[in-house]
């Protein structure tokens, strides 16, 4: 970062760590910043994320050597938190352009080909961390619909195929 700006350039470069050391994995094919990602080295899910223009809604799919796109995100957003697999995927909050400043609790999910709504976050954030399934995953920390850094972590149950529930906690 150079002159006080805080936006890196977007990049399409993927690493890959074999337990001790990194080594060059295919290119992404679309160069983007805070985007968010799931999955394992040879069936990778990365979504969302700004390009040198705006907030993408990009979806891309990796095999362990190349990169293909996948369905599009819903709604286009930064700062996004991945949890799940490249099949069974979650894209939780973000940073989007529906208003300006927006900062979101939208959650999506992804079945290998498309995304749909699930019912939103109860803490609207975005440059956030994710772990776990999409049937029980977590939404880590994060910066609040105030800019400020929150620690609350939310965990999302799959209570049935059609009921979901994101409850909150601090201090995890």
């Amino acid at each position: 970062m150079g002159g006080g700006d805080w936006m890196e350039d977007p990049t399409n470069v993927t690493e890959e760590y074999d337990g001790t050391s990194w080594s060059t994995g295919g290119n992404i094919g679309t160069a983007t910043i805070y985007l968010g990602g799931c999955g394992t080295q040879s069936a990778g899910l990365c979504m969302g994320g700004r390009d040198m223009v705006d907030f993408t809604a990009v979806t891309q799919e990796y095999d362990g050597s190349a990169w293909s796109s996948g369905g599009s995100l819903i709604t286009a957003r930064e700062g996004v938190a991945g949890a799940g697999t490249q099949s069974a995927g979650l894209c939780m909050g973000g940073l989007g352009s529906a208003v300006p400043g927006f900062i979101g609790n939208l959650v999506e999910e992804y079945n290998g080909t498309s995304w749909s709504s699930l019912d939103n976050l109860v803490t609207a954030r975005f440059l956030c961390t994710g772990a776990g399934t999409q049937s029980a995953g977590l939404c880590i920390s994060g910066v609040d619909n105030t800019f400020t850094p929150t620690n609350s972590t939310e965990e999302y149950s799959a209570l049935s195929s059609h009921e979901e529930l994101f409850t909150a906690s601090s201090g995890v």
